[in-house]
């Protein structure tokens, strides 16, 4: 008999690290699913007889926007049901039992639903050795009344009378994730940021793993709480030289490391001299040539954080110190390397240029594509054709790209307001989020070695760079809000969305 093959689509290295060894019953498929769009299409691809997915496999719906994100949920599965019919999908998260959405699953066949946490490894492993039955989610489908929310007028949500204390507390008791039902107020917080520009959600990525007791041996329970499960890849890139993009990319990544908990590594990938180092006046001790030639099998996080360069809290990759290293540094190289960081790092923050493998690699994998133009018509135009390029010939999506403008004179005969029309004007628009002004003092601070954002958080470049966080969402509004009262500065965003 044939084992079959399994696919794991969690969107979380350290989970699946876990569960693996659970799992020898089965081929596991060797493809990474980050995101949910790329679920089905990675699904039709490698065809597997059972697809475990998780409910914080990363969305480009806001977090806060509960209904959306599980009417999307419903969607993916019912294009994986016609993509791949024969495929057994396993659902894991933290619900509560009562939870509507649950019986949305269930009527699309999704008999394997695991909500609790911890949860029980041994039982799941004997559960699918057995076909899928209903009999597996009757306890669910029991606790629920019978007409799920998308069959109500108004999309009415159900709230169970039946609700009782053992029940409000069944798998959501962590002290991370509390899972609510929806009220009216969430739903119109949801429709109110329909015609917004789509937000990253960014919780503060402190993972929290219980793992199985390895002295006893007979706990076989897996916690599934994360504050966050996809890793932040920000890709800063643009086409004709001297923007600013290396200055944006050091200063971004200073400042979400400046406002949180996470842990942010900077690449450079700004082939083939780079400019990270330079700019910040550190010794390349290691760079991208250590990267070339990696020991057998999955690095270690220890090996990650080895090859890097520590500043102000952020590990940096600089460029390789030898062009010949720059020059054998191709795709396979790019993706062992993001693939490895995504293991220890909650952002990575990549400097890049042009169409180079690498940077092909870095926009590919990332969840957000920032193009830095400067203030004249010659970069607007080379960026503008850059982002069609890279949709048109390289299938990039456009939904992750925006622009950020640098370098704006104090006369500017080319109004902010015309390079966002240029952007914006067609079915595949992308947004300005942020601008900054042109200062020779950032020059002179680069000379120095020095950060301007960490120096003077109220010059306007900095305030350029609280732009670009506020609209990715990364650091918490509160802190943003924060800043924007102690610099006194009135932000001016470009948000048609």
């Amino acid at each position: 008999m044939n084992r079959q093959r399994l696919l794991l689509a969690t969107g979380a290295p350290q989970l699946d690290e876990l569960i693996i060894p659970y799992l020898d019953h089965w081929d596991i498929i060797p493809e990474t699913v980050d995101l949910r769009r790329y679920l089905v299409e990675t699904a039709t691809k490698v065809k597997p007889d059972i697809m475990i997915i998780h409910d914080k496999l990363h969305s480009e719906i806001p977090e806060e926007d509960k209904k959306g994100r599980d009417d999307e949920w419903i969607a993916l599965i019912e294009q994986l049901r016609i993509s791949v019919p024969e495929c057994r999908i396993v659902f894991m998260g933290i619900r509560k039992v009562t939870d509507p959405f649950l019986l949305r699953l269930i009527n699309l066949a999704v008999y394997d639903i695991v909500i609790e946490s911890p949860f029980d490894m041994l039982a799941l492993v004997r559960q699918l050795k057995e076909a899928p039955s209903l009999r597996n989610v009757t306890y669910i489908k029991n606790k629920i009344p019978e007409q799920p929310d998308y069959l109500l007028e108004d999309h009415e949500v159900l709230h169970s009378p039946n609700v009782t204390e053992e029940t409000k507390g069944n798998g959501t008791q962590n002290d991370f994730e509390e899972v609510e039902e929806y009220d009216q107020e969430e739903e119109d917080q949801s429709k109110s940021t329909k015609n917004k520009r789509r937000e990253i959600s960014f919780s503060l990525p402190k993972i929290n793993i219980h793992l199985p007791s390895m002295q006893l041996g007979r706990q076989h329970e897996v916690r599934t709480e994360y504050k966050s499960f996809a890793v932040k890849v920000l890709t800063v890139t643009g086409m004709k030289g001297g923007v600013g993009k290396t200055t944006v990319a050091l200063n971004l990544a200073l400042a979400i490391k400046e406002h949180t908990q996470a842990n942010v590594a900077l690449i450079d990938f700004d082939f083939p001299y780079g400019g990270v180092a330079q700019a910040l006046h550190i010794p390349r001790e290691t760079s991208l040539g250590d990267w070339l030639k990696l020991p057998e099998g999955k690095i270690k996080p220890l090996g990650v954080k080895q090859r890097t360069v520590s500043f102000q809290d952020i590990d940096i990759v600089p460029m390789a110190v030898k062009l010949q290293d720059s020059l054998q540094f191709q795709k396979e190289h790019s993706d062992q390397l993001l693939e490895a960081m995504k293991l220890v790092y909650d952002v990575v923050v990549i400097d890049c240029n042009g169409l180079t493998a690498p940077a092909l690699a870095a926009i590919e994998r990332a969840t957000e594509v920032i193009f830095v133009t400067e203030h004249d018509r010659v970069a607007v135009h080379n960026t503008l054709m850059y982002k069609k390029d890279l949709t048109s010939i390289y299938g990039n999506d456009f939904q992750k790209m925006s622009v950020f403008i640098n370098k704006v004179p104090e006369d500017d005969d080319l109004t902010k307001e015309d390079i966002a029309t240029v952007f914006e004007d067609d079915e595949e628009g992308i947004p300005v989020i942020g601008f900054a002004p042109y200062d020779d003092l950032l020059r002179q601070y680069r000379n120095e070695g020095k950060v301007i954002y960490l120096e003077m958080p109220d010059h306007k470049f900095s305030i350029g760079i609280d732009m670009l966080l506020e609209q990715l969402g990364i650091v918490p509004a509160e802190a943003l809000k924060m800043r924007q009262k102690q610099n006194g500065s009135k932000w001016r965003l470009f948000n048609k969305r």
